[in-house]
């Protein structure tokens, strides 16, 4: 069992799980009380339109890079909470475009500030030298995986089925 944890444990998979379920876990801490119960994949959501004004739920989908059903529930649940408008477009009576409330804006200001307070955590023993490294590594492999996934045949994954 020791073998199969050490060998899992220099996955690049398995540490970005360990990443993931730690800021989860901040941000979950430092929003409690802040943010209407909001779930922290909400927050993209909610920043981008505090942001970029008359956005359509696929322009949000496609700035995100997430499906637009996700977007759309996302947005059905923000507007409930009072946080967005959906309207029409001023100009194409067709399309709906999505913008933030007064609440909203405040929220999506506590959401950056929690954002801000999880880098400082998570970059608190590095040099800024350092800091720099890794998101740009991290940027870079963001990168080269998004490339790699794109080349892939529609409807097949990398992962082994």
């Amino acid at each position: 069992m020791e073998k199969f944890y050490l060998e899992l444990q220099d996955t690049f998979s398995f540490q970005m799980h360990r990443i993931m379920k730690a800021f989860f876990r901040h941000a979950g801490t430092l929003m409690q009380d802040d943010t209407n119960d909001l779930q922290k994949d909400h927050y993209p959501v909610l920043i981008t339109i505090d942001n970029i004004q008359n956005l359509s739920q696929q322009e949000i989908a496609d700035i995100l890079m997430r499906d637009k059903s996700s977007v759309q529930r996302t947005i059905t649940l923000l507007q409930r909470k009072g946080l967005l408008e959906v309207v029409q477009h001023p100009q194409d009576k067709r399309k709906n475009v999505v913008n933030i409330t007064k609440e909203g804006h405040e929220t999506a200001l506590k959401c950056r500030q929690v954002l801000r307070q999880i880098d400082s955590l998570a970059f608190a023993s590095f040099t800024v030298k350092e800091r720099d490294e890794a998101l740009q590594a991290l940027h870079d492999l963001a990168e080269k995986l998004e490339k790699s996934a794109s080349q892939l045949p529609p409807n097949q994954s990398l992962i082994c089925q």
